[in-house]
Formats: C-alpha cells, sequence, structure tokens
C-alpha cells in the first residue's frame, strides 16, 4: 500500500528544517544586538531581538554539536557581560 503525504504534513517537515535555534537575554542590553556571536552563521535577528542560528546551519557544520555550543556559549557570554550579571555567583 502507498503512502500518502498530504500537503499538511509535507509542510509540517518542511517547518521542522527551517527552524532556528534562538539565545535572548531579558531585559535586553545595550549593545547585544552587536555583539560577536558564534558561529559564524549566526545572526541577530532585529525583528525577533534575538540571536539566530538556523538549524540547517547547524546540521551542516563540520561538528554540528560544537557548532551548536558556541551559539550556546556566545550568547550566553554576551548577555551576561553587557548585562554585568555577577556570573561567579550564577555559575555554581
Amino acid at each position: 500500500m502507498p503512502t500518502v503525504i498530504t500537503h499538511q504534513e509535507d509542510r509540517c517537515k518542511c517547518y521542522l528544517f527551517t527552524l532556528p535555534y534562538y539565545a535572548y537575554t531579558v531585559p535586553q542590553p545595550a549593545g547585544i544586538e552587536k555583539a560577536p556571536i558564534r558561529p559564524a552563521a549566526a545572526s541577530w535577528n532585529t525583528q525577533l531581538s534575538e540571536f539566530i542560528l538556523m538549524y540547517d546551519d547547524v546540521r551542516r557544520a563540520e561538528s554540528p554539536e560544537q557548532a551548536l555550543y558556541d551559539f550556546l556559549e556566545s550568547t550566553y557570554e554576551a548577555g551576561a557581560r553587557l548585562a554585568q550579571w555577577d556570573r561567579a555567583m550564577l555559575e555554581v
């Protein structure tokens, strides 16, 4: 029996691979949109006011795990630095 993929199912599969990973800091510190973020494929989205990294960019990276780690770590570092968080107290 052949498998039938409806238009709706096809759209859902398509969205799965176009969704971004995202990161933001609340409250948003001044200048965060200019902070250097890794990997190079990551960027600041002005409409969302957050950093995004597309799933496909992670998937195609030489090391997807490292690409995602770099994104999460660099966005956290930028937010913590610019918001002047007490990282010694937070990072127990």
